[in-house]
């Protein structure tokens, strides 16, 4: 694509959602494209994070 004209501007919005549905949601309400991903973190990444859930106060 050459960025010297306005194609860029006047071409129609595509968003990528991944794993986010509210996100997806919002947009399509909007009118936007969406083009949805199921992605999850992997698993040693959850692992890691719910280690530190006991220290967590409400």
């Amino acid at each position: 694509m050459d960025v010297s004209d306005n194609a860029i501007l006047t071409a129609p919005l595509v968003a990528v959602a991944a794993g986010v549905d509210m996100f997806a949601e919002s947009l399509e309400e909007q009118g936007v494209t969406v083009q949805k991903v199921d992605w999850r973190p992997p698993s040693e990444a959850v692992e890691s994070v719910l280690r530190f859930l006991p220290f967590l106060d409400d």
